[in-house]
């Protein structure tokens, strides 16, 4: 079983290493965005293919000259709607699911929710969809919330 590459738009690094770790086996993140202007720059060029390296130094792309283009962008909370939607903006980064929580389901609290929750609800919620191996092509490309 090969895992599905996917981006990561994550505000915590430590958050996105253990996002990371725990999103294996079925899925593996390629590419890190630590913000919003960032993602906007370097997700276009590795959607087509080309090599792009993240600011961040994080994501599995880091470790060689031909990279996986992922097939959807994961969005953490730490990231405002308004960011959300200027990264959307980008047309040639609508060819992909987004996955972003929407503010209901969000906790109370200060901070975000335990990781573990994260990577179970998205886990969950790929898998809701049917972004499963073998069917990673064949889903809805929109805006999809965990």
């Amino acid at each position: 079983m090969a895992p599905i590459p996917i981006a990561l738009c994550g505000k915590h690094p430590d958050m996105c290493d253990n996002f990371v770790k725990g999103m294996l086996p079925e899925y593996e993140v390629v590419h890190v965005c630590h913000n919003a202007p960032i993602a906007k720059s370097e997700l276009p060029p590795l959607l087509k293919g080309e090599r792009t390296e993240p600011a961040s130094g994080k994501g599995s792309n880091t470790k060689t000259g031909d990279p996986k283009i992922p097939k959807a962008i994961f969005v953490g909370g730490g990231f405002s709607p308004s960011e959300l939607e200027e990264m959307r903006a980008v047309d040639s980064l609508r060819t992909v699911p987004w996955m972003y929580p929407p503010a209901h389901k969000r906790p109370k609290t200060a901070g975000p929710p335990p990781i573990d929750v994260i990577i179970s609800r998205a886990k969950e919620a790929f898998a809701e969809r049917g972004f499963v191996e073998g069917k990673e092509d064949q889903v809805e490309v929109g805006l999809w919330d965990y």
